[in-house]
């Protein structure tokens, strides 16, 4: 499908959007692909190497980048705060899980 949607939480495969009860979230593409990546596995965890994968695609044939995925996803999870949104990235073992109420 073209858009995931968790909960009030809308992502907008082609139009590259996030939408939090319809406010458009404006992300940055590399914010975009975290949270898509990390929705996708939800309720499940994403890895850090299919954080990796998905989001830093240019980047394949090294090891995931943590300090860039969590420096990355910092800068996301303030956002979201900003926009009031009711999401947590939850940070797993070997990954991040998405909580969305």
């Amino acid at each position: 499908p073209r858009i995931l949607r968790i909960g009030f939480l809308e992502l907008h495969r082609t139009a590259r959007t996030a939408m939090w009860m319809e406010k458009d979230l404006d992300l940055e593409p590399q914010q975009f692909a975290l949270l898509l990546c990390i929705g996708e596995a939800s309720p499940g965890t994403a890895s850090y190497h299919q954080i990796w994968r998905e989001a830093w695609p240019e980047f394949q044939g090294i090891d995931p980048q943590k300090q860039t995925i969590q420096t990355n996803l910092s800068r996301l999870r303030r956002k979201i705060d900003k926009a009031g949104a009711a999401i947590t990235i939850n940070s797993v073992d070997g990954g991040y899980s998405l909580e969305v109420w």
